[in-house]
């Protein structure tokens, strides 16, 4: 039981930050953005979704392209 609990803290957590993250980087100028917050926040999505074809599949995908997503509404 503290293991599950342990885990849903960190996963409300994480989506909560996430969140807020993206609040913050919705306020920025363009120039702002890719100063930084922009790889900041493509490292969380490239995580995020490999964590999730991984563990509902069991296999590792190719990560996904920096390219593929340029900005922030991507």
């Amino acid at each position: 039981m503290f293991i599950e609990n342990q885990f849903s803290t960190l996963f409300d957590y994480h989506w909560h930050t996430t969140k807020q993250l993206i609040s913050s980087a919705e306020s920025l100028g363009q120039a702002d953005y890719h100063d930084g917050i922009h790889e900041i926040l493509f490292h969380i999505l490239r995580a995020d979704h490999g964590w999730r074809v991984a563990l509902s599949t069991g296999a590792q995908q190719t990560p996904l392209s920096s390219e593929a997503y340029p900005d922030l509404q991507t």
